[in-house]
Formats: structure tokens, C-alpha cells, sequence
């Protein structure tokens, strides 16, 4: 599958063909021990093309034994990137500043750090092996897992499709949960810089997003509410100094395989600061809230009950037998959320007749959908 037309996309270039040829050569007992080196043949299978990267799905061969990896070249063309309408928008993440090359680098870097993390085996987690960086391509090279993403297995659930299938195994979320606490614990050899602190600066967040949605939704009492008590909010939620540790960096239900007996295994880290430890635990509950056709269906495709369960399992997950600090979640939930709302927003409408009033109705019916889980998370937070 491909999306976009640069020439780059549909093709893997020679060089990188040659280089992932060269290193699974020298790296052969390490990739794959049953594929002979001396005999071993690349070849591109098939292309995605994506705002930040390319991926490559290309075969080794040996004449006996075929063995495929995914080749990741990071990338910064900005034809195949979303834009921002408006420059002011706040944001939780700020946009990456690294060069393709150390973006490829320090991707590989949080997959060993997942590896060394997850070093016991333990079959709850599945690792993805980080098998070379290749600097003068921006690219890692890694294994292919053909296992439906936990985003998929989430939809399969949908009331929308025909043959609805039951509801999923929490022991699914459960994991997904721990898999993130083991992550967070373990210490990373990386020097990373702190993104938010304080309380303090998460109120100052609460401001802002109020100040950015108000001017451009139809959405004012609970951005007026927020707005109003954005202070007594964050101090009666979260301790004054924030318990900080490594984030993930898009810890998505698209971004972790979901496989037999409930196994987690995550991809796309891309650690760049210490964040607070509720940011993960906000990006993955609020996101399974706030999937596009739960959104455009205004909550009737996935039913509430079970989606709470789903959460529940992965504050269970993540905390084990401490007591779960439900209001400090809640608290990042709603910035999480406002994040979201906010970057939707801002997104920058398509050229044509059709498309920008279909994105515009979208954004609609997005900003209904996210208004009333802000008041959810109100009405929890009290």
C-alpha cells in the first residue's frame, strides 16, 4: 500500500536495498541463523508511505529460507505531512526538531531500551527486535510482527460492523498496562530533559487550550468552566511536583500488536523527554474514547460500559496493588483530551470543493463528541 506520490515512496532506493543487504550479511547469525549469508538475496516487497516515515517491507532470500524485516527511513517532506492552520496552537508534544537521522537513531535507541526493559521472558509482552541503524539512510531495520494492532482488535468490537465480535479479553488491557509500568521503571542511558513538571504548568495548559477552543468551536460552557477553575482544578488533582519518568512518546492502541492470549508487543517509541507518569496512561485511555468513528458516530460505536472496563484494566495493569490515583489520571485525561480537540482543530483543511466541507463536518461532529467527554471527565473529577 502506498500513500502520497513522491517518487521516493513507491520504491525503496538502491542504496537502501544494498545497505539492509550488507547487514544482513554481517549481522546473519544475529538476524536470522538459518539464512545462509553467503547466499542471501533483498528485495522490496511493498511501500507505505507516512507524514514522518517511509516503511519497507523487504525479503531476504537465501534460495532455501525467506525471512522478512521492516525497514523504517524516516523522513522530512512536508508534501506528505498534515499542516497547522494556526501557529498557536498549544501542544502537549511540541514538533519533533531532530534530523531524520537522529529521529531513525533514537527510535532504534527506545527499541532496545524496550528489549532491555523486557530483557525476562514473560509471556504477556512480545519485544521487537531493533536489528541494525542505518545512519546514511535514516533508517532501522526491525522485525515484521503479523499481528493485528490493538487498534484493529479495539474496531472488531464496533456495533457498526456486521459481524460485531464479542467484546475484547481485558487481560489484553491488562498487559498493555504493565507492559507500561515496566517501561516507566526502568532506567533509560538516555539524557532526556523534562517536558511538564509541575501542576502549576499543567493549569497554565488548561488556560491555554480553553483560550484556543474557545475562539474556534461553538463548545463554551465546559471550556468556560475549565477556564475559570483551571487552578483550583490542577491543585486539587495533582501533587505540586509531578512524578516524572520516560515517556513512550505516542503510547496508541495503533502502536502495539495485540496478540494470542492477550500478548502486548509495542513499536514506535521515540523518547525525547521525562514526562509526567499519567501522560502514557491519558494517550492510550482517552484515545480509545476518541477514535474517528467513535467521534463521527457521537459515542454509539463502542459502548461506554465496556470501554470503562478497558480503562479500568489498564489503570489495574499499570498499578498492581498500589492504590490507583484516579483523580492525578483524570486530571492528564483532560489534558490529553484537550490536546486531541485541539490539534483536530487546527488541522488544515484540504484543497478541492468536496473534501474541505466533509472536514469541516468532521470537525463538527469531533468537537460535539470531545465536548461531552470533557464534561465526563468534569463530572468525575467533581
Amino acid at each position: 500500500m502506498t500513500r502520497g506520490k513522491s517518487a521516493q515512496a513507491l520504491s525503496a532506493s538502491d542504496d537502501l536495498v544494498a545497505a539492509v543487504h550488507a547487514e544482513a550479511v554481517l549481522s546473519a547469525d544475529f538476524w536470522f541463523p538459518d539464512l545462509d549469508a553467503r547466499r542471501v538475496r533483498a528485495r522490496v516487497l511493498s511501500t507505505d508511505a507516512r507524514a514522518r516515515c517511509f516503511l519497507h517491507r523487504m525479503e531476504l532470500d537465501d534460495g532455501h529460507v525467506l525471512r522478512t524485516v521492516v525497514v523504517k527511513v524516516r523522513h522530512s517532506q512536508a508534501h506528505l505531512r498534515r499542516r497547522d492552520r494556526f501557529d498557536e496552537r498549544p501542544v502537549l508534544n511540541p514538533e519533533r526538531t531532530m534530523s531524520d537521522e537522529q529521529t531513525a537513531r533514537r527510535e532504534y535507541d527506545g527499541l532496545q531500551t524496550i528489549a532491555e526493559a523486557l530483557g525476562r521472558e514473560d509471556e504477556r509482552f512480545g519485544v521487537l527486535r531493533p536489528l541494525a541503524w542505518l545512519p546514511n539512510q535514516s533508517a532501522i531495520v526491525m522485525d515484521l510482527v503479523q499481528e493485528p494492532t490493538l487498534r484493529d482488535r479495539l474496531l472488531e468490537t464496533s456495533r457498526t460492523r456486521l459481524h460485531r465480535d464479542p467484546a475484547m479479553n481485558e487481560t489484553t488491557w491488562n498487559n498493555a498496562g504493565a507492559w507500561l509500568r515496566i517501561f516507566h521503571d526502568h532506567e533509560t542511558r538516555l539524557t532526556l530533559p523534562a517536558r511538564i513538571e509541575t501542576r502549576g504548568q499543567v493549569a497554565e495548559m488548561y488556560g491555554a487550550y480553553a483560550d484556543f477552543l474557545l475562539e474556534r468551536t461553538g463548545a463554551l460552557s465546559c471550556l468556560l468552566d475549565l477556564k475559570e477553575l483551571a487552578v483550583e482544578l490542577a491543585a486539587r488533582s495533582l501533587p505540586a511536583e509531578l512524578p516524572l519518568c520516560p515517556g513512550h512518546g505516542d503510547y496508541v492502541a495503533n502502536n502495539m500488536f495485540a496478540g494470542a492470549a492477550g500478548r502486548i508487543t509495542v513499536f514506535d517509541p521515540l523518547i525525547r523527554w521525562r514526562v509526567p507518569r499519567y501522560q502514557d496512561l491519558g494517550t492510550l485511555t482517552v484515545g480509545i474514547r476518541i477514535v474517528p468513528l467513535q467521534a463521527m458516530t457521537q459515542g454509539l460505536t463502542l459502548p461506554e460500559r465496556e470501554l470503562g472496563r478497558y480503562e479500568d484494566a489498564v489503570l489495574r495493569g499499570y498499578f498492581g496493588s498500589e492504590e490507583v490515583p484516579l483523580r492525578a489520571v483524570r486530571a492528564y485525561q483532560l489534558l490529553v483530551l484537550l490536546d486531541r480537540w485541539s490539534d483536530l482543530v487546527s488541522k488544515q483543511i484540504p484543497h478541492g470543493k468536496v473534501r474541505p466541507r466533509l472536514h469541516e463536518l468532521r470537525v463538527l461532529l469531533a468537537t460535539r463528541h470531545c465536548q461531552r467527554e470533557a464534561r465526563r471527565l468534569f463530572s468525575l473529577l467533581g
